[in-house]
């Protein structure tokens, strides 16, 4: 077998009427030593009958409904390809996208190359006219910081090594949803993901129930069953043993500045994924560790992006939150500093976010807290005197690659 054979796999569970386009763009791009395997949850409609309709250059794994991580850990096991790329039964590749990234990992050498994507209405031509929705800025930081603040690499977008899938462990059978998270994040604790700078797939939005039969949801709901799911996949990273994890990102400066670097990001992302307590006590281990030397740029900018993520409601500023920076802003010079760079980075985000976001921050501003409010805009426009504390301390950088269009 070629030593850069693709394993695609399309899970499914009754998506007859959708099924086809997604099969048909891997098919225009798929080479003939290439493997195209459908993974059918037990589907009810007409699936198995579109899948047989294209003959031998598309295999067919038929299961009782089991759940998406329960078909795609059997579609693993029959595999013996180099690489895996997974394809949702409702999206489409865009042209172009398999010599895309088979190029970057033939450059790099990575083991976990992805790329961008664009969104399309159903019914339309499949396109990115509707963009990516949530992108973070990838000029700064590590992949994997970006990836533990917030969910951006899909399967569709990416061609992972089998290899590392094996060592990364079966999907999680357990979850609802987010299993590609939770996925991506063990996927990226083993490796150096590489950024491929062009759409590769186009994501189809639809108003059609979501996840396994057990646990079906509407479009509507999507965002309150992922920030469930979230509390429940970031419960694993209270561990203090997850900390090196945290300080990876960081680079130079003294190793008692990349410790407590590390656990301001840990808070960042515990709290921006539900898990408040356990931020609080990250806040209160950073301030102790050398207390009398105030936050750097970095670390004020770390803490600026509590406020900040794909989904508004997640991430506004609750009543229980506003109570621990208060706390903050009553202990010692630099947990003032602390809480003032949290509130900022919200107030930043009250202006340029949207207005259910502006709405609920003005709300809690009535409610009592303008006293900090004021000093988060105090540290906006004075940046606290005498300014962030002078350091080498700085991020490491994500490996991105660009594919020219021609290479398709």
């Amino acid at each position: 077998m070629s030593r850069d054979t693709i394993g695609f796999i399309v899970p499914t569970f009754n998506r007859a009427t959708m099924i086809g386009d997604t099969l048909d763009a891997i098919l225009r791009q798929a080479r003939p030593h290439d493997v195209v395997l459908v993974a059918n949850d037990g589907s009810s409609d007409d699936t198995a009958e579109v899948v047989a309709g294209y003959g031998p250059r598309v295999r067919m794994l038929s299961l009782e409904n089991g759940g998406k991580s329960r078909a795609l850990n059997h579609a693993l096991a029959t595999l013996d390809t180099e690489w895996v790329w997974i394809c949702d039964d409702d999206d489409i590749l865009a042209d172009g996208a398999v010599d895309a990234l088979i190029a970057a990992a033939t450059r790099t050498g990575g083991d976990f190359v992805f790329g961008s994507f664009g969104r399309f209405q159903d019914g339309q031509p499949p396109s990115g006219a509707l963009g990516p929705g949530y992108w973070p800025k990838l000029d700064r930081g590590t992949i994997d910081r970006h990836l533990l603040e917030d969910f951006f690499i899909f399967q569709n977008a990416s061609l992972v090594r089998r290899a590392l899938y094996q060592r990364a462990g079966a999907f999680d059978e357990t979850l609802p949803r987010s299993i590609d998270y939770d996925m991506a994040l063990r996927l990226s604790a083993l490796s150096d993901p590489v950024f491929v700078d062009r759409d590769i797939f186009y994501q189809r939005q639809h108003s059609g129930l979501r996840g396994p039969s057990s646990h079906r949801h509407s479009a509507e709901d999507m965002v309150s069953v992922w920030t469930e799911t979230d509390i429940q996949i970031f419960a694993r990273f209270r561990d203090d043993a997850t900390l090196p994890r945290f300080e990876a990102p960081y680079q130079a400066g003294e190793s008692w500045e990349r410790a407590r670097a590390g656990r301001l990001l840990r808070a960042t992302v515990m709290a921006r994924h539900g898990h408040l307590e356990q931020a609080r006590r990250d806040w209160h281990a950073a301030s102790s560790i050398r207390p009398n030397m105030l936050l750097s740029r970095v670390e004020r900018e770390t803490l600026g992006r509590v406020l900040a993520g794909k989904f508004n409601a997640a991430q506004a500023p609750t009543p229980h939150l506003m109570t621990m920076l208060r706390a903050m802003q009553s202990g010692s010079a630099l947990e003032q500093q602390m809480a003032a760079a949290i509130v900022s980075g919200g107030m930043w985000r009250m202006r340029h976010g949207d207005g259910d976001y502006r709405a609920s921050q003005l709300a809690l501003m009535r409610e009592g807290n303008r006293s900090l409010a004021a000093s988060g805009l105090d540290y906006v426009m004075k940046k606290i005197a005498p300014g962030d504390r002078p350091s080498a301390l700085g991020e490491r950088s994500a490996t991105i690659v660009t594919v020219p269009e021609s290479v398709a």
